[in-house]
């Protein structure tokens, strides 16, 4: 769907110092916003700027947001899915025309961490099977491996990423570092974990 378009999104909300990638989308974003085709957003065209603002800040924190639900889907597979699942089903279901996908995503996130803490019951109850406990060890540890290294390629203390500063070989060491750092701080938890249930 082109609403979820940046292009689209920057057309519609009047975003002024902003060059789309996709020109199409873009115009189909200004006819949206002009009222062609009938579409004026959430709240009337009037409210384009504010909307404007709220999306923008999104796309601002958007690589840390990715960041944050790469962390909690490696960490906690299982109730990841399934929010996800009811989530898909949700906006699936809501077909207010008025509101786009980008709000209906805004208005979702607090239903959303309902459904993972209560999903995380299920997340505790699968983990009692050692197969589970296995492959999540596995995930946690292949996908904190890949977290950090992509992390490495982004941030950094000052305006150049970490990695710029690394050789091929440091980069690769410290990642396998941060995996067998992964996988001994994982199996800790665990344990503690059966433990408590004990």
């Amino acid at each position: 769907m082109s609403e979820w378009h940046p292009d689209y999104q920057a057309g519609k909300n009047g975003w002024t110092h902003y060059y789309p990638t996709d020109s199409e989308i873009y115009k189909k974003g200004v006819k949206a916003r002009e009222g062609d085709n009938g579409d004026s957003g959430l709240g009337g065209g009037g409210n384009g700027g504010g909307g404007g603002g709220i999306i923008l800040l999104g796309l601002i924190l958007l690589p840390f947001l990715i960041m944050a639900a790469l962390f909690i889907a490696i960490t906690f597979p299982v109730a990841t899915l399934l929010t996800i699942l009811v989530g898909f089903l949700a906006m699936t279901l809501w077909s207010d025309p008025h509101v786009d996908a980008l709000m209906k995503l805004f208005i979702l996130v607090l239903p959303a961490i309902v459904v993972f803490m209560v999903s995380m019951k299920a997340e505790r109850h699968i983990e009692q099977f050692t197969i589970y406990r296995w492959i999540r060890h596995g995930i946690r540890v292949i996908g904190f491996g890949y977290l950090s290294y992509e992390l490495l390629q982004i941030f950094g203390p000052g305006p150049r990423p970490l990695a710029a500063d690394m050789s091929p070989f440091q980069l690769i060491l410290l990642t396998l570092g941060i995996m067998i750092a992964t996988h001994f701080g994982s199996r800790w938890l665990d344990n503690r974990s059966a433990m408590i249930d004990r």
